[in-house]
């Protein structure tokens, strides 16, 4: 029994419903084109075969693409005609061939192709999709395309387009939807989905990793301005805290990712300056450490705990010399380079240094613009961790470029009377703050330095020159 005969005999399912109706010259048709076929795939597995004619022949078949059928006749696009000998060469014996138009139905009838121009015309829709607005858009993938861009296309005719790429991954980004729902509204497989993500992630640190500073002596100068002028607080350069972000566990793994709140995760620990930014990221720690066993391990704090970094010199305050400083909770330890509040009682969120605050406010805001933080991330660990730095990055540039990013209604901020009025994003991040949770604090002695420091901290803000008028008010006194 021949090739054809046989596929005709068990492969009747996969063929028009009108199929049996067709003419002779249908049949004759049929014959032409799996002879190429047959000479295409010869020494090959039979189902590679099989499924390219069940391809040809739903693409020949349907009547909603009639144009389609002219320039797939022979089963092979003229393109691919040209260069199937090369292709034959390079495709391993025995695995099933890259099946034609599964990516030209991505550029086609995708959400790219459908939705995209329809969701630049409105500009708030476009934001609630991608998170910025069009022209900051393009803006991005201007600054992208050079990283996207392949060196080498060998299919440039059914290739899913860069543009295409980074609005898909900035929509998996903000919405936190699984990765095969995401993939299925764009047509593409949900494994190249994985990779697109990588790709497109790493491409974002490459090219934006300036967004975060880095702690030269010039910047650590700037620094306290931002805290002294916005929340009345002297010499302090960042705040600095710690987030779990959710993961898939991963395989063999125990239980080094499984963290105090009962799931697995790896930590984010990073430092930010008076408006939310950024200004430290470390990422890929396991969930099962604490955030002061994170610090103390990484460079960044052996740097700070070793007063390696360069600092501005003291300053005067009371009369006495004060170092400059970042402000953490009750989870670091007390020491010259870092302050933290009182731990005689439990701290509400409201009755928190306002320095303090900033940080819980950026991973708050960090959270609430990219969901996928919000959600578990089923990927590997090394894959999380290019998704995390990447929303960081994204989150930097978008508070330079954006107002409507982060305003003052969804960031938070102080009325007339200095009450800290909540922001928008405080409802959707509910008990995803360290503060909340019961963390137990550092269990170390506090240098006697770091006590001195902070007494006199503690002497400036209740003093006439240090106080303002509505602190008393604030704090119930």
């Amino acid at each position: 029994m021949s090739l054809k005969i046989h596929f005709l005999h068990h492969h009747l399912e996969y063929f028009s419903k009108q199929l049996a109706s067709e003419s002779d010259e249908h049949g004759e048709r049929f014959h032409q084109v799996a002879m190429p076929m047959e000479t295409r795939y010869k020494g090959k597995r039979l189902d590679s075969l099989v499924a390219e004619i069940c391809w040809w022949s739903q693409k020949t078949y349907d009547p909603d693409n009639e144009d389609e059928e002219k320039e797939y006749t022979m089963g092979v696009s003229s393109e691919d005609e040209d260069r199937s000998s090369s292709d034959t060469d390079s495709e391993q014996v025995g695995e099933p061939p890259r099946m034609k138009g599964s990516s030209v139905s991505c550029g086609q009838k995708g959400r790219f192709s459908k939705d995209f121009q329809d969701l630049r015309a409105s500009p708030q829709r476009f934001a609630e999709n991608f998170r910025m607005q069009p022209e900051i858009f393009d803006e991005l993938f201007d600054i992208l395309e050079p990283h996207l861009h392949r060196k080498r296309n060998t299919r440039p005719r059914d290739s899913i387009p860069e543009k295409a790429k980074l609005g898909i991954v900035l929509e998996y980004l903000a919405s936190g939807d699984v990765q095969r729902h995401i993939a299925s509204c764009y047509r593409i497989s949900q494994q190249d989905f994985g990779k697109i993500i990588t790709k497109v992630c790493s491409a974002i640190v490459e090219a934006f990793k300036t967004e975060i500073p880095e702690w030269s002596e010039d910047n650590l100068k700037k620094f306290p301005d931002g805290f002294s002028d916005v929340w009345n607080f002297p010499n302090c350069v960042a705040a600095i805290d710690g987030k779990h972000v959710g993961i898939k566990a991963p395989r063999k793994s125990g239980s080094v990712f499984f963290n105090y709140k009962g799931f697995y995760s790896v930590v984010l620990l990073a430092t930010c300056d008076a408006v939310y930014k950024f200004t430290y990221v470390d990422v890929g720690a396991y969930g099962s450490e604490g955030d002061s066993n994170i610090f103390n391990n990484s460079k960044f704090g052996e740097r700070i705990l070793s007063d390696r970094c360069p600092f501005p010199s003291d300053t005067t305050i009371m009369g006495k010399r004060v170092p400059f400083f970042m402000v953490g909770d009750d989870a670091f330890p007390l020491c010259k380079r870092i302050m933290k509040p009182y731990s005689a009682k439990p701290l509400s969120p409201d009755e928190l240094s306002r320095a303090r605050r900033c940080i819980e406010n950026a991973f708050g805001i960090l959270s609430a613009r990219w969901l996928c933080l919000r959600k578990v991330l089923f990927c590997s660990p090394d894959r999380a961790q290019i998704i995390i730095i990447a929303c960081c990055l994204l989150h930097n540039f978008l508070l330079r470029k954006s107002q409507s990013y982060c305003d003052n209604n969804f960031s938070g901020f102080e009325d007339t009377n200095r009450i800290w009025v909540h922001g928008e994003w405080e409802p959707l991040i509910l008990g995803d703050s360290f503060i909340q949770s019961n963390l137990p604090a550092f269990r170390g002695r506090a240098t006697d330095y770091g006590k001195f420091i902070r007494n006199i901290l503690k002497e400036y803000v209740n003093s006439e020159s240090g106080s303002v008028p509505w602190q008393n008010s604030a704090a119930f006194v």
